[in-house]
């Protein structure tokens, strides 16, 4: 009965990490957009 339990513990372990790969992102990222640069311009002319 040990046994079983192990495995079944061992299964469900490998079954929550492949869900968690393959399920949509749940990324907390704040919506920001894109920002326009704001810094200086280079002098230098490219060749």
């Amino acid at each position: 009965m040990k046994a079983l339990t192990s495995v079944n513990r061992a299964l469900q372990y490998l079954w929550e990490g492949a869900f968690r790969i393959f399920t949509r992102d749940r990324d907390e990222v704040p919506a920001i957009g894109v920002q326009p640069y704001t810094g200086e311009r280079s002098t230098k002319q490219a060749e």
